[in-house]
């Protein structure tokens, strides 16, 4: 609940609202709030260290054990999730964000699937995990539908979208190009090639695909299967979540990234808002309606597509900001 509050947050996990909206796979965490001052038993759920809302009253009391019981145990109280929603269609048709989180009352003891869950959340030391801050579609899934189907252990895919952790492999060219396509990636799940991605999308990626290579690295990205159709049959496709810029990067250098500045910070009560205008005495007037004095005012600029928000001069990766829910 109360996901309405964190668009923002929301918006900059899946990096940003897409026409058809997203299905975007992740992992969440939840965290006891005793200091809440409206409920002691709050739980409150984060995506990449972000609130993107709370487990409703009735759930956070169902749950709550379970959550103290995992964090006592494990260390942290993490879920498979899901956000959902978020479609631009134009002419005001515009779709809030949601979360939703897949766990049982049980605690899973299945090997391979808590191994699956520690590579979702945290890359080995022999992989680049790519940011992900943008929707990458992939080519050839039908001629692959059997290593996809493996991949996904039996899951329930009519209401489930299943994470996954997708390697890109550059090879000389696409095997199902009718003519030389050039240097293109593989996506494999599990050493299993399940699609490509295009040539023009592989050429975005060269840079990291570099890095990767004189690394001695696996170039890696969170994705997710799902159910989706051609040609009006049934066919089971990957999307994979993932921008030309590494988890690990604290600049923004790729020539691919426009920086735009758009938000200020308040230095005196450490507020980001976006900016509206900018007055004559040089303050700035923000969407939420504010004011904030030149004097109290540090500017930030963002990416696009998204990666993050940065200083405007150094392009450095500024984290941690607390957004105004307002703007």
């Amino acid at each position: 609940m109360g996901e309405s509050h964190y668009q923002e947050a929301l918006a900059r996990v899946v990096g940003g609202h897409q026409r058809n909206g997203v299905q975007y796979p992740c992992v969440a965490v939840l965290e006891p709030e005793p200091n809440n001052p409206y409920d002691s038993e709050a739980v409150v759920v984060k995506v990449g260290g972000a609130t993107v809302g709370y487990l409703s009253r009735g759930d956070a009391r169902a749950h709550r054990a379970l959550v103290d019981k995992t964090i006592t145990t494990s260390g942290a109280a993490s879920v498979h999730a899901r956000i959902v929603g978020g479609w631009d269609r134009g002419a005001h048709d515009v779709g809030s964000f949601g979360c939703e989180l897949y766990f049982a009352e049980e605690t899973r003891r299945d090997p391979v699937e808590e191994q699956r869950r520690q590579a979702m959340m945290y890359p080995s030391p022999d992989e680049i995990r790519l940011r992900g801050s943008a929707t990458l579609s992939v080519s050839n899934e039908e001629h692959y539908q059997a290593a996809l189907l493996a991949a996904t252990r039996g899951a329930d895919l009519s209401t489930y979208t299943y994470p996954v952790v997708a390697e890109l492999v550059e090879i000389a060219t696409s095997p199902h190009a009718k003519k030389d396509s050039g240097p293109v990636l593989e996506v494999r799940v599990d050493d299993a090639t399940v699609g490509h991605l295009t040539p023009a999308m592989s050429t975005r990626l060269s840079r990291m695909t570099g890095r990767a290579r004189s690394e001695h690295k696996r170039l890696t990205c969170s994705a997710s299967i799902f159910q989706g159709a051609k040609s009006g049959q049934p066919i089971l496709e990957i999307r994979l979540s993932a921008c030309p810029h590494a988890q690990d990067e604290t600049v923004v250098v790729d020539p691919y990234f426009e920086i735009v500045i758009d938000s200020v910070r308040n230095r005196r009560t450490g507020a980001l808002h976006r900016i509206r205008e900018q007055l004559a005495d040089g303050s700035y007037r923000t969407a939420c309606g504010t004011t904030v004095a030149a004097a109290d005012a540090a500017l930030v600029a963002s990416t696009k597509p998204w990666v993050a928000d940065v200083d405007p001069i150094t392009h450095q990766i500024v984290e941690g900001e607390t957004r105004c829910q307002r703007c």
